[in-house]
């Protein structure tokens, strides 16, 4: 494969800001693959409370856990306790995923706000009809009222706790799939 990648440093030791650009063709690493991709980053206020990492990526003809993609477009924002993802995969013509939200990543739990997904699946469709949350770590994995529908009668709604002890409060939802 090749790599390229150009940055700039600006600062001290103790509180710099790196920016730059990387990109890449016909790069595999351990059983996954990239044909071509570009991306770009900044860390801002590095080392510092403030610090602040955006990673922008674009990639085409991925091959990930023996999964293969068109392309994939990420974005993700980083700033102590979380921050902002979205992601756009292509598969072929007909199969389009996506999902965009907030994040918080603490030491005792992790959150996941969803403010929009969507599926594209040959001539089915599927999206969030509203925000939702997803929250896991400590007691299981909590889902707070996601829901999807397709263009006709179609849903699929989960709410409850999946407990790693105990009893599950847990509901799931499926009417016209």
């Amino acid at each position: 494969g090749k790599l390229n990648a150009a940055g700039r440093i600006h600062g001290n030791l103790y509180d710099f800001d790196i920016a730059g650009r990387a990109a890449g063709e016909k790069v595999v690493a351990r059983g996954n693959s990239i044909e071509q991709f570009r991306s770009e980053y900044k860390w801002l206020n590095a080392r510092t409370p403030d610090a602040k990492l955006v990673v922008a990526v674009d990639a085409s003809g991925v091959s990930a856990m023996g999964f293969a993609f068109d392309s994939v477009v990420a974005r993700v924002t980083y700033a102590s306790p979380g921050g902002h993802v979205e992601l756009a995969v292509k598969q072929g013509d007909q199969r389009r995923y996506g999902a965009n939200g907030d994040y918080e990543l603490h030491p005792d739990a992790k959150q996941l706000r969803l403010a929009d997904m969507r599926f594209q699946f040959d001539t089915a469709y599927w999206t969030l009809t509203h925000p939702s949350t997803v929250q896991w770590g400590g007691p299981g994995i909590r889902v707070t009222d996601l829901e999807l529908r397709n263009r006709s009668t179609g849903r699929i709604y989960a709410d409850g706790l999946l407990p790693t002890d105990g009893v599950a409060d847990f509901r799931i939802d499926v009417d016209n799939f």
